[in-house]
């Protein structure tokens, strides 16, 4: 199921990156993306909608972790295995 969530996350934001951009990875830095804040709030939106979660933006710390593409695949894949066992 993580390569399945990898790829799914993966997919959502090619959707909103330029062409340009060449392949998207886990490492790939958000801000090499050219997605503004408005957008990845979309896509974490987006996120939440295909596996049935809720990602917590209201902290600065949560926004500050968001590195790469890899940190938000971490955080769907922790929320999906706690949903899982509830």
């Amino acid at each position: 199921m993580t390569q399945e969530i990898e790829i799914g996350v993966i997919a959502l934001f090619e959707q909103h990156a330029g062409k340009e951009i060449g392949p998207i990875t886990p490492a790939t830095p958000l801000d090499s993306l050219g997605i503004h804040s408005l957008e990845l709030t979309g896509i974490v939106m987006d996120i939440e909608d295909k596996y049935g979660i809720e990602i917590d933006l209201s902290t600065v710390e949560t926004w500050q972790s968001f590195n790469k593409v890899g940190d938000i695949v971490d955080v769907v894949q922790s929320l999906m295995l706690e949903k899982a066992k509830a």
